[in-house]
């Protein structure tokens, strides 16, 4: 609800979102829309969110395979702060637990 308040927010101060394609160009280009604050609070919003989303998931995936909270705790830090690495650790740590590899499950 954040992240469509914002869009919603900056479409109506006149904010210019074709912009933002402009990204796919080159480094140099997306430099230039980092300067740009609205974009980084928009930025900032989704990158929060997939990275919630995927501790959750985590933490879901891992009471189901019976594998202890505080196991949990440094693949969860991870997955705050560097993301994919922190489902590859807690991916490493799963194998053991559930005795089996699954992208599926």
């Amino acid at each position: 609800s954040v992240y469509i308040y914002l869009i919603y927010y900056f479409f109506n101060e006149g904010y210019d979102f074709i912009q933002n394609f402009e990204l796919y160009l080159g480094i140099y280009n997306l430099a230039n829309l980092f300067e740009i604050e609205a974009f980084i609070i928009l930025f900032w919003t989704h990158f929060l969110s997939i990275n919630l989303f995927c501790a959750a998931w985590i933490v879901r995936d891992s009471q189901k395979y019976l594998i202890s909270k505080y196991l949990n705790i440094i693949p969860i830090i991870f997955t705050y702060f560097i993301g994919p690495v922190g489902i590859v650790v807690y991916w490493i740590i799963r194998i053991f637990f559930a005795k089996k590899i699954s992208l599926l499950d």
